[in-house]
């Protein structure tokens, strides 16, 4: 062996036991070994997945879901879907929507300074679109559709390992194309008039608790 190959080999050896030693220390502090270490505790499979639900849109009844998945240290994408389908028997009330959306997700802390991946601040973009139908005392429109999209600011908070809170506002633009419509004898829709709308201003608000179901690190000692 040359003298710069065993220069090599033993300045392995060397880095090599002392990564042993500082994971093998008692007390080491984790997050310390992580950022030195990250390939010790990176999981086979980086990628995690999540479940989604975003309560402020379940408190007004537009019932969703929604998943996300990491891609990389610092980005996600959550895909949602609204299914509201509400309607009084005598159509004065109706909430009837099935729209989706997506969002892309650059979060600024890459998940390798600890231990929870994609957590804390965030920036990204959103898209959404679908159709609708809501009615209140016998009036109502019917939306031939909607498109939305804009720019989000959030937070990511860990509640626990598998459960997260997302806390995040979006502001952008949304057009949509509607029917104006009377409800007559609680069964005939009476058109009255078609528009269009365009709007500026906030598109997005969301309180969502993620279910986690697959592990970000695990420890390969």
């Amino acid at each position: 062996m040359s003298l710069s190959a065993q220069s090599v080999s033993e300045g392995t050896a060397v880095t090599t036991q002392r990564n042993q030693d500082a994971v093998a220390t008692p007390g080491t502090n984790k997050k310390s070994l992580v950022r030195a270490n990250p390939d010790l505790f990176r999981s086979e499979n980086d990628t995690r997945w999540g479940v989604r639900t975003n309560f402020i849109a379940d408190a007004s009844a537009f019932v969703n879901l929604g998943l996300e998945r990491s891609v990389g240290d610092h980005l996600a994408v959550t895909c949602d879907v609204f299914f509201p389908w509400w309607n009084k028997w005598d159509n004065s009330r109706t909430t009837q929507v099935l729209a989706g959306s997506i969002e892309g997700r650059y979060y600024w802390r890459p998940w390798t300074t600890g231990l929870r991946v994609l957590s804390g601040p965030f920036v990204g973009l959103h898209a959404a679109g679908g159709v609708y139908d809501i009615a209140r005392q016998n009036k109502g429109s019917q939306g031939k559709y909607f498109a939305a999209g804009g720019a989000v600011l959030g937070y990511s908070a860990f509640l626990d390992k598998w459960w997260r809170l997302d806390l995040s506002f979006g502001v952008g633009y949304m057009n949509t194309k509607y029917d104006h419509y009377h409800v007559k004898d609680q069964k005939y829709l009476l058109h009255h008039y078609s528009g269009k709308y365009n709007y500026v201003g906030p598109t997005k608000a969301e309180l969502s608790v993620v279910w986690l179901f697959s592990q970000c690190w695990q420890d390969k000692r």
